[in-house]
């Protein structure tokens, strides 16, 4: 069985003797020779999943948006994280997420990074949920480990799932009626 990609992000699984057409110069490895030999073709096409990535213009490092995101931001627990976001008027980015975990709580930089990655990964996964509106604000969010023992990571999925679903845009307030 061979694994081929396309740039539409599609899977070929191609097995057989008319998979040689696939390559003129029939350069195919040994193993795939072998599986040829068999007579068999299957041509499956399979849509590849969405990706769930966290890009470098995703993650907040700004020093300047930290300090005004703790200063003017709202906050909120969900514990044992707790959170601060701020809805600004739109930027580059829609959604920029930054996370942290305490020195005090956790003495060893191996696992304040774990914490963190969990964090990012639980983020990653699961950032679909937090819907971007199209009239949309600018979402600076930064969340805080309060606990103190080490997570697992299905407690950092479903913690990140309620906190994202609470930081859903402002519902836009209705005009007072002209008396």
């Amino acid at each position: 069985m061979i694994f081929l990609s396309s740039p539409f992000r599609r899977a070929f699984f191609v097995i057989g003797r008319a998979a040689r057409s696939f390559s003129a110069l029939g350069r195919w490895p040994v193993f795939f020779r072998c599986i040829a030999a068999q007579h068999l073709i299957y041509l499956c096409i399979m849509e590849a999943q969405p990706r769930h990535t966290f890009s470098k213009t995703e993650r907040l490092k700004s020093r300047k948006l930290i300090e005004a995101l703790f200063r003017s931001g709202k906050t909120f627990q969900v514990f044992p994280f707790r959170v601060f976001c701020l809805w600004e008027p739109p930027s580059g980015v829609p959604v920029q997420v930054g996370v942290g975990a305490s020195k005090r709580n956790f003495k060893r930089a191996v696992d304040r990074n774990r914490i963190k990655r969990l964090m990012r990964e639980g983020y990653r996964l699961q950032k679909q949920l937090l819907e971007k509106e199209p009239g949309g604000l600018s979402l600076r969010v930064f969340i805080l480990y309060t606990g103190k023992e080490l997570p697992a990571l299905p407690l950092v999925m479903e913690k990140m799932a309620v906190i994202l679903t609470k930081l859903r845009p402002p519902e836009p307030r209705p005009l007072p009626p002209d008396a």
